[in-house]
């Protein structure tokens, strides 16, 4: 079904919608770093907490060149179509994406979500799940993840993987691969560091207090990676094989290349010469 999403030439426009209930300070931290780097100039528009509606996912989704779905997910697999994505005023369920999702810009989804990549054995399989729903309504790919995650270092991951797909002719999976070797190779002082920012963030803004239990956790994190001093704390594959991707993805426009950076310069300076 996204065998014919053409890749745009530029992306203009990120969406990002993080942390809706407030309760996932990994997402929220990625999400204010996004907003202030240079996917901003792109055109990023970053929600969370009260601004993540499902009314502002709707409306916003439709000329999006990349989506960030940052929050709480649901898969139900007795009844596939009331499988949902979590949103600040409620749940939208699978059933619902399917009416009325209709993207214009073939855009890549990343459902940085806990469970809706996985597949129902009882459903369709291009409709029993989140990711085929998406794809139904015009997405060009969709990177999602089958277990649980931890919210920090999936933070991470979604940063390297915006910043690989900026590259000049780079499909989903080659974006994601690059992505999930960079979090696998994750240093413990970055790590570390990482965790220190995001207990900084959740007491300047007040949401230690308000959500104990998620500031204890990245406590808990942090002390654990102290505590095991592995260099590269997130190389086991319980760490970072969670995430798959749905779709073959963008296809190269007339005259694109489709490799990496220095292939495209390569290619360009050859049929100069």
């Amino acid at each position: 079904m996204s065998q014919h999403q053409k890749r745009p030439r530029k992306i203009s426009k990120i969406l990002s919608i993080a942390n809706p209930v407030e309760d996932l300070p990994g997402a929220q931290y990625t999400a204010v770093k996004l907003q202030r780097s240079s996917f901003k100039e792109l055109g990023s528009v970053t929600l969370t907490g009260s601004q993540a509606t499902s009314g502002a996912f709707f409306e916003r989704a439709r000329d999006a060149n990349v989506i960030v779905l940052a929050t709480h997910g649901s898969l139900n697999l007795a009844d596939p179509g009331a499988s949902s994505i979590r949103f600040h005023d409620r749940s939208v369920s699978l059933d619902e994406i399917i009416r009325k999702c209709r993207f214009q810009s073939s855009p890549i989804v990343i459902l940085s979500t806990c469970e809706v990549g996985a597949l129902s054995p009882l459903a369709d399989p291009t409709l029993g799940l989140i990711p085929g729903a998406l794809i139904a309504a015009g997405a060009a790919s969709v990177i999602a993840s089958l277990w649980p995650v931890v919210d920090l270092s999936t933070g991470y991951l979604v940063e390297r993987l915006l910043h690989y797909l900026a590259y000049p002719g780079f499909r989903p999976a080659a974006a994601l691969f690059r992505a999930l070797r960079d979090l696998r190779n994750w240093p413990l002082e970055d790590a570390l560091r990482y965790c220190a920012e995001t207990k900084k963030r959740m007491e300047k803004v007040g949401s230690a207090d308000r959500f104990p239990l998620e500031y204890i956790r990245v406590d808990h994190l942090q002390a654990v990676l102290r505590k095991m001093n592995i260099p590269r704390p997130f190389s086991g594959p319980e760490m970072w094989a969670a995430f798959a991707v749905y779709g073959s993805g963008w296809s190269a426009p007339a005259g694109a290349f489709v490799g990496s950076a220095m292939i495209s310069r390569t290619a360009r300076w050859v049929t100069r010469a």
